[in-house]
């Protein structure tokens, strides 16, 4: 026996020719033109990316710390992972980083608290989690977990930093090393068949044990500001969960995208409504993050038959008629 003990409904656009189906786009908001209110801009953005690469709602990739998901894949012929800086002209790729094994699982979070996303795999074969500080460039491993666990890192104390968290369908519980205090945290909360998606469910800055059970469509989230359980259907079996703070108000919203129709289905937290919206078609996976920067959740897909990221922006309500190709046959996309 293995222990686990911590140690250390739209108008059809040019996006049909993409398999897809958009929103007329509104207009672009106006740029600002004062040298001062740029500068202010600047802080203002600076503050809200480390905010949102450490808020649980907004977590997402970001490797250089711009406060924009970066495209990323792992490569396990190589063992590598990939990284281009978000899509915009700006955009270069990073040195390829080689860690774990064909059959690990790839485990991004910000484990040092720098507000950049450090490179981490998870092996499934012994639980054992490996991962790169990008503060100090120093390779680490802990034991966590064991074979059948689903890997679930997020921010469960709130200190900024990602927790080592996995879900055992085997007894419905999860087991959390709290980095705050490196010590052990376990929940029941769950059963054999449900699929993980942690997530700030409540916004209060940590992440909340939360599931989706594909056999009856229900959601079932365990909030940590009051220790009350949410649960809500929303979705069938064969959809892919995509949770994210889509509306910007800082609290995870449930999501999905339904590979049968390609329609995302999202309930705002803001105003307890859905929102669908036609993105995708059948093959493609999803990988939502803030890919534009301005705090809220893009509706984004992988298509593994020609590598491209296609992601419809929520700051403009368009989506590149040009877009991004990133990763080769083979490569798992993360976010």
């Amino acid at each position: 026996m293995r222990i686990h003990r911590p140690f250390t409904r739209a108008t059809v656009l040019a996006g049909a020719a993409l398999g897809l189906s958009a929103l007329v786009a509104s207009p672009a908001p106006a740029l600002a033109s004062s040298a001062a209110h740029a500068s202010g801009a600047a802080l203002a953005q600076d503050a809200l990316s480390a905010k949102r690469l450490t808020n649980p709602a907004t977590a997402i990739v970001d490797r250089d710390g711009d406060g924009k998901s970066d495209l990323t894949t792992y490569r396990p012929s190589t063992r590598t992972w990939h990284t281009r800086t978000n899509i915009g002209n700006q955009a270069k790729a990073l040195p390829a980083v080689v860690i774990g094994q064909k059959d690990h699982v790839p485990v991004p979070g910000d484990y040092d608290g720098d507000k950049k996303t450090d490179v981490g795999m998870w092996n499934p074969n012994d639980g054992t989690w490996t991962y790169i500080t990008s503060s100090d460039g120093r390779t680490k491993s802990i034991d966590w977990g064991t074979t059948g666990d689903q890997v679930a890192p997020g921010d469960y104390d709130g200190d900024g930093r990602t927790d080592f968290a996995v879900f055992r369908p085997s007894d419905g519980t999860w087991y959390i090393i709290a980095s705050k205090t490196n010590s052990q945290l376990t929940k029941r909360w769950g059963t054999k068949g449900d699929q993980v998606a942690p997530g700030d469910y409540d916004g209060d800055g940590r992440t909340d044990h939360a599931l989706f059970r594909p056999s009856d469509g229900v959601w079932y989230v365990l909030n940590s500001s009051t220790g009350k359980n949410t649960n809500r259907q929303w979705g069938t079996k064969g959809d892919q969960v995509a949770p994210g703070d889509y509306d910007g108000d800082g609290r995870t919203d449930l999501a999905l995208w339904r590979p049968s129709d390609g329609v995302w289905y999202v309930i705002n937290s803001s105003t307890n409504t859905a929102q669908n919206r036609y993105w995708g078609t059948k093959g493609d996976q999803v990988v939502q993050g803030d890919y534009d920067g301005d705090g809220r959740t893009d509706h984004t897909l992988f298509r593994p038959s020609n590598n491209t990221w296609l992601v419809f922006y929520s700051s403009t309500e368009t989506y590149s008629q040009n877009p991004p190709v990133w990763g080769t046959t083979g490569d798992v996309p993360i976010h």
